[in-house]
């Protein structure tokens, strides 16, 4: 692959400034970000009510195009992502193919815990958000990388869960040029 390129995923219930954020950051910096529906319906509302419109459906989409998946929070919108297969059999290829990444943010590592990728790896998480996390080693930090998964806190660590995914594709170099862009 010679182009880093990221999908997010988003169902029904979906954390809205988790994905809105994320996608921001990642496309300032010139990452791809393909926005993907879990269905056919391309229109997803998310949590708090407003409708995004994603670009392809995740039957649709070549994996081996992606070099990170990225999974938004949201009680509704997780418990929505766990129902696919198709997703949760792909993070599991990505998180064992040590040149791919896997992020997730507030209640989505629970996915990844439920799936064992998180045991004996540092993880963040919403409070109270911890099912199927007991393997992990819990943090409270706001972003915590662990081998090649990335998870973050809440919707208030929105901006570091991005620019720290940037960091991670693109460098040092890059995750400052956009921290500068937004005076952050």
């Amino acid at each position: 692959m010679n182009k880093i390129k990221a999908a997010i995923f988003l169902a029904p219930g979906f954390q809205t400034s988790e994905a809105v954020i994320t996608i921001d950051i990642l496309r300032r910096a010139n990452i791809p970000v393909d926005i993907v529906s879990l269905s056919p319906q391309l229109l997803v509302k998310s949590s708090l009510n407003m409708t995004i419109n994603c670009e392809k459906e995740i039957n649709k989409i070549n994996f081996n195009d992606y070099k990170i998946l990225i999974l938004p929070g949201g009680t509704l919108g997780v418990a929505n992502l766990n129902k696919n297969q198709l997703l949760k059999k792909h993070l599991v290829d990505f998180a064992n193919d040590k040149n791919k990444f896997v992020a997730a943010i507030c209640a989505a590592p629970q996915i990844l815990g439920q799936l064992n990728l998180l045991n004996n790896k540092r993880v963040t998480f919403y409070p109270g958000c911890d099912k199927d996390l007991d393997l992990a080693i819990k943090t409270t930090q706001p972003v915590i990388v662990s081998d090649n998964i990335i998870t973050g806190k809440s919707v208030g660590c929105a901006f570091q869960f991005a620019l720290q995914i940037v960091t991670i594709l693109l460098g040092q170099d890059s995750s400052n040029k956009v921290r500068q862009e937004l005076e952050f």
